[in-house]
């Protein structure tokens, strides 16, 4: 039998576009999925919709309803942990996905147990030309997955796979700017990222760099010295627990900090 894979859909603004995203889903040549969307209860034409598709899919979809309005974080940390398959992908609901997307993933993930997680080509159709990821770099061994994953800057390019369900589950900061960049750390440390050009997915890139914009999203300050240079403590601090020898600790550490103190991104107050 297939594996089934949780797809989660936070939703907050994606009134004009949810509807071609969610047929992208149930247009999949893979079909053993679940549907999960959150939706915070003021945005009723969003709720139409879901509901339009719920009708016709009883059985695959669950919407669930929030009387709060949740920050991003939250609403998608909601979903991470009502994933109860194998597997799981993220999608936004202003993306939508290639017809064989989930096919081709779950043939390469439910093959390799030393893989967890499964990245595609993505596509800006805002720009009409595709981000090259680098996500090719993730996939060697413990040391090579660290050390890539510290020099290169990935940002939000991996949260688009199709990942490997790890209990307890995978969840975004709710302190640091870069919010999802230590859960994909996590990930790494738990196996390789595979990469395949027969995946597409197709996302209106949004690059929110500026640390003020980015303190404003997560609700958070920007004085805050922890949400500012969390990531950075975090991925210290599980390279030194990490199951690598004492002199690759201390060389994988030492480029941290180089990337810290030298990272131009860095010093003119832009995220990786």
């Amino acid at each position: 039998m297939k594996p089934q894979i949780s797809i989660i859909l936070p939703s907050y603004s994606g009134e004009k576009t949810i509807n071609k995203t969610i047929s992208s889903i149930f247009l999949q040549t893979y079909t053993n999925f679940e549907l999960l969307i959150s939706v915070y209860k003021k945005k009723k034409n969003i709720i139409k919709i879901c509901e339009k598709f719920k009708s016709k899919h009883k059985k695959k979809i669950k919407i669930f309803i929030h009387k709060k309005k949740l920050l991003a974080y939250e609403n998608h940390n909601f979903l991470f942990n009502k994933c109860s398959n194998n597997y799981f992908l993220l999608v936004h609901d202003d993306d939508y996905l290639d017809k064989d997307y989930i096919k081709n993933g779950i043939k390469i993930i439910s093959k390799k147990k030393d893989v967890s997680g499964v990245s595609g080509n993505i596509i800006n159709f805002g720009k009409k030309n595709k981000i090259n990821p680098l996500l090719r770099y993730l996939n060697g061994t413990l040391e090579k997955r660290i050390k890539n994953y510290i020099t290169y800057s990935y940002g939000d390019l991996m949260l688009h796979s199709i990942f490997r369900t790890k209990k307890p589950n995978y969840s975004m900061s709710e302190k640091m700017l870069n919010s999802e960049v230590f859960m994909h750390f996590e990930i790494l440390l738990n196996g390789k990222l595979e990469t395949t050009s027969k995946m597409k997915y197709y996302k209106k890139y949004k690059d929110i760099r500026d640390l003020k914009s980015r303190a404003k999203h997560y609700d958070l300050s920007v004085y805050n010295v922890f949400a500012r240079y969390g990531l950075y403590i975090s991925i210290f601090f599980s390279i030194l627990t990490s199951q690598l020898i004492l002199k690759k600790k201390l060389y994988l550490s030492f480029l941290l900090f180089k990337k810290v103190v030298i990272d131009r991104n860095f010093l003119s107050k832009k995220l990786i």
